[in-house]
This record gives structure tokens, sequence and C-alpha cells, in this order.
């Protein structure tokens, strides 16, 4: 039997077969004692969401390589980043049919200019579709500051889906530590980790009428805010 742990859930309804998809980081312990993270998936009936998950379907991808923030995209395509300091700024889009994967687009975000993510880069959650070929996707970016710590911040990039290239990228954090503290500075949470600010997305939910996106953001490692934004503040 195997033994792995899971973090980082990522989930997407499909329209086309009404399936819950989901992604993992799977930590697996190795034979040196070291923990190493993989991307994992699952995908699970609609109906079927609230059950518990059943570990033996899950499947760890091993053959991808270390890898981390697995993101369904759509039915068969998602997106997520490889370990070590050469991808830091880099996406992997991949399409995963049954036993094959390909490797469809290595996205660099070395070639844009944005201080909110000079360290390393994550996936959050499924691109907000704009029209039927253009989505937003939500980013994570990690700063180390000259203090030693490290910032997390959250921004944006305007994406064709068709082919999956950068149209835009925000040049500014659209959300930053700061923007979760009280009037006086103060911080209305505890940072769970020292030498860390941070925030980063669980997920986000388009309402039925596609005016508003609730954004669920974790500040601190220790509660999450829902953060409703409209789609005019978006664009």
């Amino acid at each position: 039997s195997r033994h792995f742990f899971l973090e980082d859930p990522r989930a997407l309804v499909t329209k086309n077969n009404g399936k819950l998809q989901l992604g993992f980081t799977a930590v697996l312990p190795q034979k040196q004692g070291n923990l190493v993270p993989f991307p994992a998936i699952l995908e699970l009936p609609l109906n079927n969401w609230s059950a518990p998950l059943p570990p033996e379907q899950i499947r760890v991808l091993t053959e991808m390589g270390p890898g981390k923030n697995i993101t369904p995209l759509s039915e068969n395509m998602w997106m997520f980043r490889k370990e070590g300091n050469t991808h830091n700024q880099t996406l992997t889009v991949v399409r995963i049919e049954d036993t094959r994967i390909e490797t469809v687009k290595e996205i660099d975000f070395t070639a844009y200019s944005f201080n909110w993510a000079k360290w390393r880069i994550g996936t959050t959650f499924a691109p907000v579709l704009l029209d039927s070929v253009k989505g937003i996707l939500f980013i994570h970016g990690i700063t180390q500051t000259k203090a030693g710590y490290y910032r997390y911040s959250l921004g944006r990039a305007v994406i064709d889906l068709a082919n999956y290239t950068i149209l835009t990228i925000d040049q500014k954090a659209f959300l930053k530590p700061e923007d979760f503290t009280a009037p006086d500075g103060s911080k209305p949470y505890q940072e769970l980790h020292p030498f860390r600010e941070v925030i980063y997305l669980c997920g986000g939910i388009v309402d039925d009428i596609g005016k508003t996106v609730s954004l669920y953001v974790n500040v601190g490692d220790t509660q999450t805010v829902e953060v409703e934004v409209t789609f005019a503040e978006l664009t």
C-alpha cells in the first residue's frame, strides 16, 4: 500500500459531463526520509461531492515528476507548477486522457515585469471566463523581501484559452496582505508562520448571472474570508 498526504485542493465542475474534477498536491515520503510533492487528480460524480474521498481512486502522477498546485482547467486540461528553481515562474499545461499525458504548453512568466511575484508563482483555480476564448487566471505571487520575509500576493493574467498565451498581466498585485489589515494598520488575524506575510486563494465561484465572483482568500494561514468582486472590477 502507498501512503501520502494531500494538500492544496483545486476543484472544477465540468459542464460537458457534470463531473467534479479535483487536483491535489500529494506529498510522498521517500526512502531517504524526505517528503516530495507530486500532482494528483481525482474525478467524481457531482452528486458524490460531499462523500469521503476514495483514496484508492486518487491518481498520483509521479510520471510527471515533482510538482504542485495542479488545477483543472476543463474536462481534460490541467495546469501545475513543476518543482525546482528553474520552474519558479513557469506553469505547465497538460492534457490528461485516460493513461495518456501530453504537455501542451509551458507558460513562461519571466518575460513579464511584475514585482509582486519575483520569486515564485502558483495556480489558484480555473480561469474566470470573459468570453469563449479568453479568461482571467488568478495567480499566487511570492516575493522575498529585504528583511527576509516571504510576501504573498494575488494577481491576474488574461490568457487566450485556445493556445494558453498570456495577453495581459497585472503590473501591481490585485490583492495584498495589507488589504486585510485594520484601519490602524494592525492585523485582525494571526500569522501562523514567522517570516511570512501570507494570503492565498482557496477558490472562487462565479454567480449564476455572471456579474460577480466570490473569492475565498486565506490570510495568515489561519482564517479564510470571502471577497466579492464584480466583473467590472476584474476587467
